[in-house]
């Protein structure tokens, strides 16, 4: 990922101007972000495997 709101933009692009403010101001929402990032790494490598 480019960077962690990218995912969480991804997946709710009507949101994406409240997303920027919050990943500005709100630490524990960027740190969601990088989870929920980083989840989908991780599923797309299983996922990926698994077509294999």
């Amino acid at each position: 990922m480019a960077d962690n709101g990218t995912a969480v933009k991804n997946r709710f692009p009507d949101r994406t101007q409240a997303i920027d403010e919050l990943l500005a101001r709100n630490q524990s929402f960027r740190d969601i972000c990088a989870d929920y990032a980083r989840s989908r790494v991780q599923e797309m490598a299983v996922f990926s495997r698994s077509a294999s």
